[in-house]
């Protein structure tokens, strides 16, 4: 078989299904700076189709990219901030605990005014819950 890269853009597209792991990786290694994090071949193939084909023939032009994100956004059942109404900032009020769940730990943070008075050993806390006893941060908002 032929290099790929010296083959023509629908010639290396129509070759990727049939070649072995070990070359479509060398053909990603040569397009993309890293791998990706789940290894998927159709994934890998889809990406590397697309980079080949801009290469050859060039990028979507900015008024498309734009236009697709646009219509994407508008019919994406993802709810967004914006979309339900709530608008893009997050008000939270003074009092409330904030819980973080990550790898295996827990992690709090309790919210406070500025003005709100609050005993000495109460500061951010940058260590798990579990760690230590549960450390309070001012609250973000002015009002």
């Amino acid at each position: 078989m032929p290099d790929i890269k010296s083959m023509g853009v629908s010639a290396q597209i129509a070759a990727m299904p049939t070649l072995p792991i070990k070359e479509l990786w060398a053909l990603w290694d040569a397009h993309f700076p890293r791998r990706p994090e789940h290894t998927n071949r159709n994934y890998v193939q889809a990406r590397l189709a697309y980079r080949i084909q801009e290469l050859a023939y060039g990028a979507l032009p900015s008024g498309v990219r734009n236009h697709l994100a646009a219509c994407g956004a508008k019919h994406s059942k993802i709810k967004t901030p914006e979309r339900n109404g709530r608008g893009s900032e997050i008000h939270l009020m003074p009092g409330s605990t904030l819980v973080r769940e990550w790898d295996d730990r827990e992690y709090r943070v309790s919210l406070f005014h500025e003005d709100q008075p609050r005993r000495a050993d109460q500061a951010v806390n940058i260590y798990p819950a579990q760690d230590q006893k549960e450390r309070c941060a001012p609250c973000p908002c002015a009002s």
